[in-house]
């Protein structure tokens, strides 16, 4: 009977994981703009327990043993106020956010782009090489220009990406389900 209920828990747990995930994935499909605000929000909520903690740490160990913990205040407070500010202004964050990944992305674009320039001049470089680097600047191009409409686009894919994984879990756990005799 025990080894009967270890299998079926060893069954159940990656099921409610891919349930879960499914249920996450279908949040981020449907509401995609709430979704990024709230991860923001929810890192925001990290840095201002963090923040807390460290500040009462301080004050909690202020004089027990002689040292002095002013790092923890100094810390507590600017993790306390980049809390609150993440907390207060999600967009803005969401923003700068795709404001770099987008930089990023156009950088990597020109060098590889250049990288493939360079080695034209001593072989044969296909055309078909060009077309990936080209695409990667192209994309950071567009994210530069429109930051909150590719954010939502991603978040979008990464539910997609989310929902098919989770879908992908209940299929192989059904599988292996098959494979426990019970």
């Amino acid at each position: 009977m025990e080894q009967k209920e270890s299998k079926k828990s060893k069954w159940s747990t990656p099921v409610w994981g891919s349930i879960l995930t499914i249920i996450v994935g279908s949040i981020l499909i449907i509401w995609p703009e709430l979704a990024l605000s709230y991860i923001v929000i929810v890192i925001g909520l990290l840095f201002l327990i963090s923040g807390l903690s460290a500040a009462i740490s301080y004050w909690a160990n202020k004089n027990s043993d002689g040292n002095s913990y002013t790092y923890l205040l100094f810390t507590g407070i600017g993790s306390t106020l980049f809390g609150l500010w993440l907390i207060l202004m999600p967009q803005f964050f969401v923003n700068i956010l795709m404001f770099v990944m987008g930089g990023i992305l156009v950088l990597a674009g020109i060098q590889q782009l250049g990288e493939l320039i360079i080695l034209r001049k001593n072989m044969i470089v296909p055309f078909v090489f060009f077309i990936l680097p080209t695409l990667v600047l192209l994309a950071g191009i567009l994210i530069l220009f429109n930051p909150f409409s590719t954010a939502t686009s991603v978040v979008v894919i990464f539910g997609v990406s989310a929902v098919l994984y989770g879908i992908a879990g209940l299929i192989n756990g059904y599988k292996a389900k098959r494979q426990i005799t019970f």
